[in-house]
């Protein structure tokens, strides 16, 4: 017990946090509002405006005993106290040191403890000057990304030369779990500190870089979206604009290709033909490929059926009057016709053959 601050009475009062750890050489703002606070709180005031901090085992925890507290803390001193309308107290304080609590000499009205001081092993040498520009570089990434790091902690960070304090104000910044930045104040070799408070920033940062890219991906794609909508309806409104009273003629073909019943791969691909129409200036030689593909495929009786008519009379009136000439051609189809009427074919398949120009015939 060589700290001066054991002053003689029952000890100094201790203040038990919920979920804050408070580093030495930092400043933090407090909210106190339970009772046996408030009086710890202001019997320091009474005095020398100095007391103990150190933070709770478990945060759901009311009405701490000394069990659920961690031994190792911070002594503080009280910078500006303010009431709030709830009746609560917004204190501002100032890390001294480490200290550890030996005992608690009280518990009644407030916690009163026994501390002493810790003493911390320094780190000198090359490597310790490396391990904090690395720190400094890898924070200043991490400031840059993440918004809730105040405006001049960059510059406040790069002032530091001391490594103890630079892993403790790191500490304050980036490691948000309070059990972690408590194993960051219960350790003693200022090293091992920063290597500890370095592996929590650079994973931090992952995690933040990470979450970067995603945002980055989800914005492009919207904006991507967003663009083509646009674009879309201004072509839209293009075609409106062009094909005046009859409407758009691209919409009206998308209608009949969805009403064609045509089936589902050949439904695809007209689609696929119709954006790319969609695409093409009006006068261009490909659109009307394109567009007589597509009417040919509307064209196309894919659903509809009718019922045969073998009469070889009518058949034979059709072909003259369709086709001129072709006389050996509409001979053979009306052969074929012929024998696909004929009843023989129930039997067996039937099919329209060639034979020698001396016995040419009806082959069933």
């Amino acid at each position: 017990m060589s700290t001066d601050e054991n002053r003689g009475r029952a000890g100094i009062p201790m203040l038990p946090l919920k979920n804050v750890v408070v580093f030495p050489r930092t400043l933090v703002t407090l909210m106190v509002g339970r009772s046996r606070s408030i009086r710890a709180l202001e019997d320091a005031l009474t005095r020398d405006r100095r007391l103990v901090v150190a933070t709770q085992r478990t945060i759901n925890v009311d009405d701490p005993v000394a069990e659920d507290i961690y031994e190792i803390g911070t002594l503080v001193e009280i910078n500006q106290v303010q009431r709030q309308p709830d009746g609560n107290l917004q204190v501002g304080v100032e890390g001294l040191r480490r200290v550890r609590i030996d005992r608690y000499t009280e518990t009644d009205p407030f916690f009163c403890v026994q501390v002493t001081d810790l003493a911390e092993k320094a780190g000198h040498g090359p490597a310790v000057e490396s391990l904090m520009r690395h720190m400094v570089d890898l924070f200043t990434r991490y400031a840059g990304i993440n918004t809730k790091v105040p405006s001049d902690a960059v510059e406040t960070v790069r002032a530091v030369r001391h490594p103890g304090y630079l892993a403790d104000l790191l500490a304050a910044h980036v490691v948000p779990d309070p059990h972690e930045r408590q194993a960051v104040l219960a350790e003693l070799d200022q090293i091992d500190r920063l290597e500890r408070v370095g592996a929590a920033l650079s994973n931090e940062l992952d995690v933040l870089e990470l979450d970067q890219r995603i945002r980055n991906k989800v914005r492009q794609s919207i904006d991507r979206n967003q663009r083509e909508f646009y674009l879309r309806e201004q072509l839209k409104a293009i075609h409106d604009e062009l094909s005046g009273e009859s409407g758009n003629e691209i919409a009206e073909l998308r209608e009949k290709l969805e009403a064609r019943g045509l089936p589902e791969e050949v439904l695809g691909r007209m689609q696929k033909e119709l954006t790319r129409l969609e695409r093409m200036p009006a006068m261009s030689p490909e659109a009307a490929v394109a567009r007589t593909y597509i009417d040919w495929i509307l064209a196309m009786p894919w659903s509809t059926r009718t019922e045969d008519c073998n009469d070889i009379g009518v058949a034979e009136q059709v072909l003259d009057e369709d086709h001129f000439g072709l006389d050996k051609i509409k001979e053979r189809i009306l052969e074929y016709l012929a024998c696909a009427s004929s009843p023989w074919r129930r039997r067996k398949p039937c099919r329209a053959q060639t034979w020698p120009a001396s016995s040419r015939g009806a082959g069933c």
